[in-house]
């Protein structure tokens, strides 16, 4: 459990140690992640991109909607609302960004 929350964590370093991502924004990604494409474009106003699941609803419901190995961020704001719901999320920090995704709105 501990380590799910440590994405978090290391984006609050990497925002840290280079501070040109409050312009840029970076992006986070699970090693497991597959790379068979270009990076999709962010829109310059964009504080965050989140990948949905493309799952049944049923385990949407129950693991959330989003892929929290999977996103792009450039408000840290977003990164302290995150950490901030991940303790009473339904599945740990993935559901969170569910919360994250309502902040941005």
């Amino acid at each position: 459990k501990d380590y799910t929350y440590e994405k978090a964590a290391v984006l609050e370093w990497m925002f840290g140690a280079q501070p040109s991502l409050k312009t840029t924004g970076a992006w986070f990604m699970d090693a497991d992640i597959t790379h068979l494409a270009p990076l999709p474009e962010i829109p310059t106003s964009a504080s965050v991109a989140l990948s949905p699941h493309y799952i049944r609803d049923a385990d949407c419901r129950l693991y959330g909607k989003y892929n929290a190995g999977y996103m792009w961020i450039k408000d840290t704001s977003l990164i302290t609302a995150w950490r901030d719901a991940a303790p009473s999320s339904r599945f740990f920090e993935q559901a969170a960004l569910e919360t994250v995704a309502a902040a941005r709105r």
